[in-house]
């Protein structure tokens, strides 16, 4: 992704995972940061709760500061896996705790 671009979107539907392999992220609510994120950040993905509840609108615009690579994981891969890896699960929701 190119700087500026905007990697997902604030109430657009979709289920796909990012894990970002490099660069950094603004994440934006109603249009202000509210974080960042670097590839170099021990939780550096996104997309959690688009992934595991796949009808649920995005809550935050994601976008590239400079050049970002990611990983996109599809949703139903995700699901099968916090449902068959407590592991997962666990490292998710702690994950998520933090950047409430």
């Amino acid at each position: 992704f190119h700087p500026g671009e905007d990697i997902v979107q604030q109430g657009q539907v979709g289920d796909d995972f990012f894990v970002l392999l490099e660069g950094d992220v603004n994440v934006l609510v109603s249009g202000a940061v509210v974080s960042k994120i670097q590839a170099t950040d021990d939780d550096n993905f996104f997309g959690t709760l688009s992934s595991v509840f796949p009808r649920r609108p995005r809550v935050a615009t994601v976008r590239a500061i400079n050049k970002v690579r990611t990983l996109r994981v599809r949703g139903s891969q995700i699901r099968k896996l916090v449902a068959s890896n407590m592991g997962v699960r666990y490292v998710l929701d702690l994950a998520l705790s933090h950047r409430r």
